[in-house]
């Protein structure tokens, strides 16, 4: 009863990690930022190469793609999340904007610069670079009368991190055999389910120390006349 019991969790926690995976974008609601994030980030990445005016016609159009996307309803935490990468983006590089008009100014006063928004312009590139990504992964929320979209996840390996960024769940193939592995706060292994076969257990706990933990004894019973 025990061993069946813990089986469920442990299969209610592989139902936990698909949960947080499928997290859908539209993307049709983000296309537009996203275009103008990429040919922004692509800018950024090669500033000494962009003219000030062609810079500024890239950051016109990002702002105004996000601000059109300001007023549309999140349909998911994957957008919610998407959209604040966007935000900070922009954020970022309005501060590079501010930095470089007080560095002018430092110039015309005193012949040197104090401030520039190359830092600021740095976060921006990383901001924009986190949220192609999120775009690019995340599966597509199903709308009405769409059926092409995709309604699965195929992935190698899916990885659960704290808040520190340390893998506290694991799932994926050991060789050709799907495994769960749980791990505490300190890394170590402490659960893994996987199919049983002859030579594995399909359900193995591990102690502190990430050894094999030993089954509970089995209460003596007195033979029956």
């Amino acid at each position: 009863m025990r061993r069946t019991v813990s089986f469920v969790v442990a299969a209610v926690l592989v139902c936990g990690v698909f949960a947080s995976a499928r997290q859908g974008i539209d993307r049709k609601k983000f296309e537009g930022v996203y275009r103008a994030g990429q040919e922004l980030r692509s800018a950024l990445d090669r500033m000494a190469g962009v003219s000030g005016s062609a810079y500024e016609n890239l950051v016109t159009r990002f702002n105004a793609e996000y601000s059109m996307l300001g007023d549309v309803p999140k349909s998911s935490g994957a957008e919610e999340d998407l959209f604040k990468m966007y935000k900070d983006a922009r954020q970022a590089i309005e501060s590079a904007e501010a930095m470089d008009m007080l560095g002018a100014e430092e110039f015309k006063v005193r012949g040197t610069r104090a401030h520039d928004g190359g830092e600021w312009r740095g976060l921006a590139t990383i901001k924009l670079e986190a949220a192609a990504k999120l775009f690019a992964s995340s599966s597509a929320l199903s709308e009405p009368g769409n059926p092409a979209v995709a309604k699965a996840i195929q992935t190698e390996r899916i990885e659960l991190v704290d808040v520190g960024g340390n893998v506290r769940a694991r799932l994926n193939l050991v060789g050709d055999v799907p495994t769960l592995t749980l791990y505490d706060t300190a890394g170590t292994l402490r659960a893994k389910l996987t199919i049983p076969s002859v030579a594995t257990e399909g359900l193995t706990f591990y102690d502190v120390n990430g050894a094999p933990a030993k089954p509970p004894a089995k209460p003596m019973t007195r033979p029956t006349k």
